[in-house]
């Protein structure tokens, strides 16, 4: 059966997702259903609602129960005896009293309305479906249903409250509503197919026939256009079915809800921020800020006390008066037809750029003794300032205050900031200092490594595809390049643990080429670990790393990531799962093209002659590209060519490497410190549980050597007592 299944689909032109189809399974959910051997059953999804529906506090509620479940009792097996005790208890003027005896009856109607003979699986073709909906003030309800053997079999229930907005509807709106939430719940059951709508609004008969229907009607008549069906009116009292699920009882949630607790903790982080946001009207409720204490500090202030007591005293000082008391109050004394008095405080009247007189308003003459207070607050104060950048607090401060030099103080005060120096630092302003030229002239004597992380499992590549099934580890392309020739090579390897990538460079770099001398790498931590370590002392290599967060460091490796990135992304397949394949062609393409620093092809640094291409095998070699003879005294030619390819390179790496110097210090500075002076340190220090964005990565250092003595390194500095601003 399986395999002629198959055989169609592939026959048709069909094409299957993998990971959307299941072989081999006992039970699958497939439309509303599940389908096992023994044979149909109804999903638990569907029925979760009538399971999960509350015990009844009081007559009202039971009665919509018992209605739903009176309109099913022909499929219940002694209907009447079990839910005998309920309708003793729901009679009317009977005395509520919820017993043991109720809640079993209770449960066993439940288990009774959604066991599996009540549920059927639809038969189509068949009779028409049937879609039951109704609507209540609270919620909606639909059943949907279909006629089997004579009688009315249910194929599932659904109900759904109704939103703040969607109880203002009116009645004819709600039972819309209710049948476009039907239809596009049993979407898969009712398209293409014609069905019937019970339900108990009479104008849901004339739903084609409204006039200039506009708004939500209008999408909602639309979207119906798309089914086929016939509605039919029957009255409320004998459609209960639908009517009770409208009507489902709502219950405050348990103690222990997640969702209750998380909307809780969203009401107090609410709570909290709006106390921020408040908290500056303690600063205006101060008595430091009521019109006594400011009249105070205006008449002490050199600038502003004369012109307040001109103006009270109703003269406007001379221009050579007003130049003798200094720039600030000559500032004010320009501005005399926008100053006025309020409660004997100064102030000014600022005329909104737009010009509508509504928007204009008075600012108060800040004294220069509240300007440094003032600034901190409405930059830093949470909710007010929240530590934004110079235009954002000016404005802030330009509706409420004004005194001469205002932006050049706000700009100088937030330039102090200690809390934003340490979040932003200046990472992004400081020029970089001169070029520091490395030259490897060594032949194989530093090797670079590096790892291009998070590749998707290369299953479509035989070599690896057998480990990529079995495994879930992540894979990674260890890229090591060799500093003077440029020779690069790339191990695919599974898991970055220090481990694999020792292993991978013994294998692969040290058993080809020999031990080298130096590696050079990150602060990774698989570089980092005691294994990686204990594999270098034994192989006698020294390692060397990058200054930390600073990957131009390691500028060799860094860059043949980029290139191998760039070169998979154009010929990789579309699911990505080859790539590997392509990574050796990629290799052989960059050895054999010369190379910026050098001037030759790493081929040639390596084996001091060009390596042939694919496309030199189908035709004539290039003029100066014979084959070379091989001689006796081959040995020595070859020690000489590769001896006079060395020596060029390393004249040209010179030449290259001084005017890349004298293009880069163009821009360059020199940072003058001196010892004791304090410097911002870029230490963006991670712990658990935290957010790297959200990490004040800098932080003040007073510097314990002078420039040029020792590098500037965290061991060469020592820690300030206290962060205060410079």
């Amino acid at each position: 059966m399986l395999r002629a299944t198959l055989s169609r689909i592939r026959d048709s032109g069909m094409l299957l997702k993998g990971k959307k189809c299941d072989l081999f399974r006992l039970q699958l959910s497939f439309l509303g259903h599940k389908l096992t051997r023994e044979g149909l059953l109804p999903d638990d999804k569907k029925i979760a609602q009538v399971k999960a529906w509350p015990t009844p506090h009081n007559s009202k509620e039971l009665r919509s129960f018992l209605g739903l479940a009176s309109y099913y009792l022909k499929f219940q097996k002694d209907y009447a005896t079990t839910a005998a005790p309920l309708y003793a208890l729901g009679t009317q003027g009977t005395p509520w009293a919820w017993n043991a005896d109720h809640q079993q009856a209770f449960e066993r109607l439940k288990d009774g309305l959604t066991s599996a003979p009540v549920l059927a699986h639809p038969q189509l073709p068949g009779s028409p479906l049937v879609l039951t909906t109704d609507a209540s003030l609270e919620a909606s309800g639909c059943i949907l249903s279909q006629e089997q053997l004579g009688e009315e079999r249910v194929i599932a229930y659904h109900s759904r409250k109704f939103s703040k907005e969607q109880r203002n509807y009116c009645a004819t709106t709600r039972e819309l509503l209710a049948l476009v939430v039907g239809i596009k719940t049993f979407h898969q059951y009712l398209i293409g197919a014609p069905f019937v709508v019970k339900s108990d609004s009479q104008a849901l008969q004339w739903l084609r026939n409204f006039k200039n229907p506009d708004g939500k009607l209008a999408r909602w008549i639309e979207f119906l256009s798309r089914y086929s069906f016939t509605v039919l009116y029957q009255r409320g009292a004998t459609l209960t079915n639908a009517d009770a699920l409208s009507r489902y009882p709502l219950r405050p949630c348990p103690p222990n809800c997640k969702s209750c607790a998380r909307t809780e903790q969203k009401e107090e982080k609410f709570k909290a921020e709006a106390m921020a946001a408040v908290c500056f009207t303690q600063l205006q409720a101060d008595p430091n800020w009521q019109p006594p204490a400011l009249r105070r500090d205006q008449l002490a202030d050199s600038a502003i006390g004369p012109i307040l007591r001109a103006l009270e005293e109703g003269r406007r000082p001379d221009p050579e008066d007003a130049a003798a008391m200094g720039s600030e109050a000559r500032a004010l004394w320009l501005q005399w037809a926008s100053l006025q008095v309020e409660d004997g405080v100064l102030y000014r009247r600022w005329e909104h750029p737009s010009g509508e007189p509504h928007r204009n308003h008075l600012q108060l003459v800040l004294p220069r003794v509240r300007v440094q207070e003032t600034v901190k607050k409405y930059h830093a104060l949470p909710g007010t300032g929240s530590h934004f950048k110079v235009t954002r607090t000016m404005a802030k401060l330009r509706e409420r205050f004004y005194w001469p030099q205002a932006f050049q103080d706000c700009r100088d005060i937030i330039a102090g900031c200690t809390e934003c120096g340490r979040a932003a630092g200046t990472k992004h302003h400081r020029a970089p200092g001169p070029m520091r030229v490395m030259n490897d002239n060594t032949f194989l004597g530093r090797w670079a490594v590096d790892l291009a992380r998070h590749f998707p499992p290369p299953v479509d590549s035989p070599q690896y595809a057998a480990a990529a099934r079995s495994s879930s580890r992540r894979w990674y392309v260890l890229v090591c390049v060799e500093h003077f020739t440029g020779w690069p090579e790339c191990i695919v390897i599974q898991g970055a643990d220090a481990e694999t990538s020792a292993r991978a460079i013994v294998d692969n770099i040290v058993a080809r080429y020999g031990a080298f001398p130096v590696l050079h790498s990150d602060q990774g931590r698989n570089w980092e670990a005691a294994v990686f370590a204990e594999v270098l002392r034994l192989l006698q290599i020294r390692r060397t790393r990058t200054s930390g967060f600073y990957p131009k460091g390691n500028s060799r490796a860094e860059r043949f990531i980029q290139t191998l990135i760039k070169h998979l992304t154009v010929v990789v397949a579309h699911n990505q799962r080859d790539w590997p394949s392509w990574i050796p062609l990629i290799l052989l393409a960059y050895r054999t093209a010369p190379h910026s620093s050098t001037g030759v092809s790493p081929a040639e640094m390596l084996y001091g002659r060009m390596l042939n291409l694919p496309m030199d095998l189908v035709r004539e070699p290039p003029p100066g590209r014979e084959p070379v003879v091989l001689e006796k005294d081959y040995p020595r030619w070859l020690r000489d060519t590769l001896r006079q390819i060395h020596d060029d390179a390393r004249l040209h790496r010179g030449e290259v490497s001084h005017k890349m110097k004298q293009n880069y210090d163009v821009h360059a500075s020199i940072f003058r410190g001196q010892p004791g002076d304090r410097v911002w340190l870029y230490r963006p220090v991670r712990r658990t549980g935290q957010n790297r964005k959200l990490i004040r990565a800098w932080d003040q250092w007073r510097r314990k050597y002078r420039s040029g003595c020792a590098p500037s390194t965290p061991q060469n500095m020592t820690g300030c007592a206290q962060h205060t601003p410079f």
